[in-house]
């Protein structure tokens, strides 16, 4: 079978492209995509090329970027190219040079895909990068999640090239004369990837005759397994997690039922980055006193009654008044619509999203603002004065719901209708009322 029909045949094995598919090529000028490279111009995909000089290798670099684009050239392919002061990005962001030029690259991919609609980014990584990854991996201490290898497909991002060996590649390459330059920082031991290629992965062909082939095996064996463990934690989630207005709602039973066994509770809250020390001592806490607050980098867990709350992080915003100057408009916000007008029709309408009011008691500007420690009103339904602060706790409210709840207010300072959950007595429809101004919040 011919390399360009294996080629063909992984793609559409694994459906990584349809026919209709325009495709974004990243290419080096390396040997594995510069293959890559010739190997699409002899399908009939329609495809670009895209090329990054990071600057670091002075006219090395260069002499990278004239290859690709003399390729492309000749072929008539479409070619982009970006440079990046990599080591500058990489000293403003204290990272490594190499972590530095993976964000651009793919930060760029990204751009470029969604700025001249391209369905997908082909990475030329083939099955030695494989192994490679997954001895990275394992010395950095990733888990299972680590050992599965690189996906031939993950959202956008394409990989034709893992169905070959390196010495293919290389093979390939001088069989069919195609150009390319080698990058000599691959062979510097330097860096842990070169040090597992150069020196982990020849000791362990010499100890097995059939590593490749071995390792290819383990690859598709954790591959399986990882996807049955994610499949069991998803179901899981399912019965302890559901989305609820702004957060995630989570039955706190979850809590007694993984007591003993951190582990596993650590993988259901593994997506919100908890760590294992902040969720032991949400275990050691899951009795005390509702509105402990535990964080993450991006989210925080609030330990409620009968639940737990989980939401995004966001950054803090001035409270600010809003005020409805005339009797009838739209006030338009972030998460939901409020709008009024006077109606005639007087008909009492006990949804929470609707407020029927007396309209000859308001005093305009009226203000829409969050609530405030202190803030008292007079439920419906009763003649005498409760705080608000005594009113959520009586109707069990957490504190993640506590912090989203505004009030319209009159201009003399009484509070007019607890917005979305309950009206002031002082304000509601009466057989003499003449005027009816009806408020909606259409979320």
């Amino acid at each position: 079978m011919s390399l360009l029909t294996r080629f063909q045949r992984y793609i559409k094995d694994n459906q990584l492209l349809t026919e209709r598919d325009r495709v974004l090529l990243a290419v080096s000028g390396g040997r594995d995509s510069m293959l890559m490279a010739s190997l699409f111009s002899q399908t009939s995909y329609q495809f670009a090329i895209a090329h990054c000089n990071f600057g670091l290798r002075g006219t090395a670099s260069d002499q990278d970027e004239i290859l690709v684009r003399k390729f492309c050239k000749e072929n008539n392919i479409d070619f982009f190219v970006n440079h990046f002061d990599t080591a500058e990005f990489a000293k403003k962001n204290g990272i490594s040079i190499q972590m530095a030029a993976r964000e651009l690259r793919y930060s760029w991919f990204d751009y470029l895909a969604e700025e001249n609609n391209f369905d997908a980014i082909a990475i030329a990584q083939h099955h030695d990068d494989q192994i490679e990854t997954l001895f990275v991996n394992l010395f950095r201490g990733t888990g299972i999640r680590g050992l599965h290898g690189i996906r031939p497909k993950s959202n956008k991002y394409i990989r034709p090239l893992l169905f070959l060996q390196a010495d293919e590649v290389l093979t390939s390459l001088k069989k069919y004369d195609i150009p390319y330059r080698d990058d000599q920082s691959n062979f510097s031991t330097d860096y842990l990837r070169n040090k597992i290629r150069l020196n982990l992965v020849p000791v362990m062909r010499e100890i097995s005759s059939n590593f490749e082939d071995t390792m290819r095996k383990n690859i598709s064996y954790f591959r399986e397994e990882k996807n049955v463990f994610e499949q069991l934690l998803e179901n899981e989630r399912k019965c302890f997690f559901r989305e609820e207005k702004k957060w995630i709602c989570i039955d706190k039973s979850i809590l007694s039922k993984y007591t003993s066994n951190l582990a596993v509770l650590f993988q259901l809250f593994k997506p919100y980055g908890f760590s294992k020390g902040v969720l032991q001592n949400l275990l050691d806490q899951q009795k005390a006193q509702p509105g402990l607050i535990f964080e993450s980098a991006f989210y925080e867990l609030l330990l409620d009654r009968q639940k737990l709350f989980l939401r995004k992080k966001t950054p803090a915003k001035k409270d600010t008044i809003f005020l409805l100057k005339k009797s009838e408009g739209t006030l338009k916000r972030e998460n939901y619509n409020l709008q009024w007008s006077i109606i005639d029709d007087s008909n009492f309408n006990n949804h929470p999203d609707i407020a029927m009011v007396d309209a000859e008691k308001l005093q305009f500007p009226l203000s829409l603002r969050k609530w405030q420690e202190g803030d008292a009103f007079h439920p419906l339904g009763m003649n005498g004065q409760k705080k608000l602060s005594d009113f959520f706790i009586d109707k069990k409210f957490s504190r993640f719901e506590k912090e989203e709840i505004e009030v319209l207010v009159n201009k003399n300072g009484e509070i007019i209708w607890i917005i979305g959950v309950r009206l002031d007595n002082r304000y509601k429809i009466e057989e003499n009322t003449k005027k009816v101004c009806k408020f909606v919040l259409k979320r």
